[in-house]
C-alpha cells in the first residue's frame, strides 16, 4: 500500500488537486481511498462537500475523521455487497488531506 499526505491552508487547492488526480489513478486501475480530516461536526456526504467530491471523483472509499468521530463510506459502484466491511479494504494508494498542527 502506498500512502501520501497533502497538507495546506484552507482554500489552497488541495481538494481541487485530488479531485483531478483521483480519476487519473482510477483510470490506471488503482483503487483509491481518501481520508478527509474534519475540524468540526459534520454530516456525511453532502453535495459539494470535500468527501462528496472525493466519492464523485471515483474514490471507492472515503473516510471523514475528527477528534470526536470518524465515518467511512464505501462505494459499491454496481458491485454486489457481499459483506458489510468492518474495516477499510487493503488498497495500493491512499491520500490524506486537511490535518496540520502548525499555527499560521
Amino acid at each position: 500500500m502506498r500512502i501520501f499526505g497533502l497538507a495546506g491552508w484552507s482554500g489552497s487547492g488541495k481538494t481541487t488537486l485530488l479531485a483531478g488526480l483521483i480519476p487519473e489513478l482510477v483510470a490506471r486501475g488503482l483503487s483509491v481511498s481518501t481520508i478527509k480530516h474534519a475540524h468540526h461536526e459534520f454530516d456525511i456526504d453532502q453535495p459539494g462537500k470535500d468527501s462528496w467530491r472525493h466519492r464523485e471523483a471515483g474514490a471507492s472509499e472515503v473516510m471523514v475523521a475528527s477528534a470526536r468521530r470518524w465515518a467511512l463510506m464505501h462505494e459499491l459502484r454496481g458491485r454486489p455487497d457481499s459483506s458489510k466491511a468492518s474495516s477499510a479494504s487493503p488498497i495500493p494508494s491512499s491520500k490524506c488531506t486537511g490535518r496540520r498542527s502548525a499555527s499560521r
